[in-house]
């Protein structure tokens, strides 16, 4: 299985370069409890879900610098890799699954 490492540095690139597609257009995303695709690209095979831990809903700036580090690592280890940063739970997941299938198993599977 391909753990499309190359796709998710080319996804977090986009980003860092500002040539990002945010389901909300904006650089402050509004992550919810739920799992939620937040960053993807059309060209690209993967995409950026995120979840957050705290009990409502949080609102994270993705031009700060430590939440780009953090993308970075976190995309060294492509698909299926999850992490927490700042009580926010991100992972790259491939986009050709059905996104009903990806958010029942978030809470499924361990980060």
């Amino acid at each position: 299985m391909s753990t499309y490492i190359d796709e998710c540095i080319a996804l977090v690139e986009k980003l860092l370069s500002s040539h990002f597609d945010f389901e909300t257009q904006t650089a402050k995303i509004r992550i919810e409890t739920n799992p939620t695709k937040i960053l993807f690209g059309n060209d690209l095979p993967v995409s950026l879900w995120a979840q957050s831990c705290r009990r409502d809903e949080v609102l994270v700036d993705m031009t700060l610098p430590g939440i780009q580090r953090f993308l970075k690592t976190l995309a060294d280890n492509g698909v299926g890799a999850g992490g927490e940063h700042d009580g926010v739970r991100y992972r790259f997941v491939e986009t050709t699954k059905p996104e009903s299938d990806l958010s029942t198993q978030w809470s499924d599977t361990p980060l």
